[in-house]
């Protein structure tokens, strides 16, 4: 989802004759316009709704069904906690954006930050003893946030797998292999809370902040509360 957006935001340059785009005909650039309307459509009706609730985007879906699915063997149907970055910034890269994308902006955003792994970093720590000659470990690191890579479709929590494509439900279960050549966890979405959604949430949706919850404001435009993460094996 992450290759539609990139796509189609390259295609609305082409719509608009921005940059090098700028000699193309009348004609390419209507085909372009008409193009990005349905790989917008596209993009939004994807964004993966749970228990009545819009969370955010599969980092893969089936090509004939629209639905999530699996990348390689250890890439399961999730929710992409990486590649819905990507989607939000296409998103808000619209200068005047209808209310199904302010909705859809705001409801991944909240979604993601209800997702965030408090006061935790992923670390390398040396180990000549072992394969790589090292290992990574989520370490207890204060002011440092990580995000799943991959969220669980039915529980909303992190998941995680093997070459064999098991459901493995924390970061200790993971071999040593695929913890050392795979990143389970990412930061992206806290570059993005950071640097690209306060401006955008200022400008187009000043009644409403995806980045505070409702029980800190007593409102919102979600219907219910997104799930917490409860750490438990996730802090080990």
């Amino acid at each position: 989802i992450s290759l539609q957006a990139f796509l189609t935001g390259k295609l609305r340059e082409v719509s608009t004759k921005s940059g090098n785009y700028a000699c193309i005909s009348d004609d390419l650039a209507a085909q372009a316009s008409s193009a990005v309307d349905r790989g917008l459509r596209l993009i939004l009706d994807s964004q993966v709704v749970v228990n009545g609730q819009k969370t955010a985007w599969c980092a893969q879906y089936n090509e004939e069904t629209l639905e999530c699915a699996r990348g390689r063997s250890y890439e399961l149907a999730s929710i992409s906690g990486d590649e819905s970055v990507n989607v939000v910034r296409f998103l808000m890269n619209y200068d005047e954006p209808s209310q199904e994308i302010i909705d859809a902006v705001n409801s991944s955003v909240a979604f993601l930050k209800s997702h965030t792994i408090m006061d935790k970093k992923l670390v390398r720590i040396k180990d000549p003893t072992l394969e790589f000659g090292r290992k990574r470990i989520l370490a207890d690191v204060e002011g440092k946030t990580v995000w799943p890579r991959f969220i669980n479709l039915e529980t909303l929590r992190p998941l995680f797998s093997n070459r064999q494509g098991d459901k493995l439900d924390s970061y200790d279960q993971v071999s040593y292999e695929r913890s050392e050549k795979y990143s389970w966890v990412v930061t992206s979405p806290g570059k993005m809370f950071k640097n690209d959604y306060p401006k955008w949430q200022a400008k187009h949706s000043p009644d409403f902040n995806g980045l505070i919850s409702e029980t800190e404001t007593g409102q919102g435009c979600l219907q219910g509360a997104l799930p917490q993460i409860w750490l438990g094996d996730f802090a080990q």
